[in-house]
């Protein structure tokens, strides 16, 4: 994947850090309109790419990925935090006005997106647990950029064991 990542900038990339989601059956939770870049907005570094990686098929029912198509030319908009409950969650203050494209994608497909691209996901209304892992990556030039530890891949690949098993049953 930071191949991938230095294709896309045309120079080293190093991964700046990796997390995965598990939204459980039913699940009402949505991740509302949002850019990455509005995480770190006293960060210099002004470009990113972003890969989420559904760790099982993922349809429009399971909440999948959904961009505003051509949304990372806007530059960085106003964010605010999504609710009282969830402090870590940012939402962007305005609506999508444009084209919106669902993403529906299948295991281990990989979805790439800059920082500045408004996307969402919506409610897993499945009867399945829907897992996704997202890697952020940054030009090797851009300063810290973490490493993808064994340890790190184990955690991932936990998931996807357990996601897998999880789909069996």
């Amino acid at each position: 994947l930071r191949l991938v990542a230095e294709r896309v900038f045309g120079q080293p990339a190093v991964l700046r850090f990796d997390f995965s989601i598990t939204k459980p059956p039913g699940s009402p939770t949505e991740v509302p309109w949002h850019q990455d870049r509005a995480y770190h907005p006293d960060d210099d570094v002004t470009e990113r790419l972003h890969m989420w990686i559904p760790l099982q098929d993922t349809n429009a029912t399971m909440g999948c990925m959904e961009y505003l198509a051509g949304s990372h030319r806007g530059g960085r908009v106003d964010h605010r935090l999504a609710s009282d409950d969830h402090r870590y969650a940012l939402m962007i203050t305005e609506p999508p006005d444009g084209q919106t494209v669902q993403c529906e994608t299948g295991r281990g497909d990989v979805i790439l997106h800059t920082s500045l691209t408004w996307h969402r996901t919506g409610p897993n209304r499945s009867s399945h647990d829907r897992a996704m892992w997202a890697l952020e990556f940054e030009r090797a030039s851009g300063g810290r950029g973490g490493s993808l530890t064994t340890e790190r891949l184990r955690r991932s690949f936990d998931v996807v064991g357990y996601r897998a098993s999880s789909l069996r049953r």
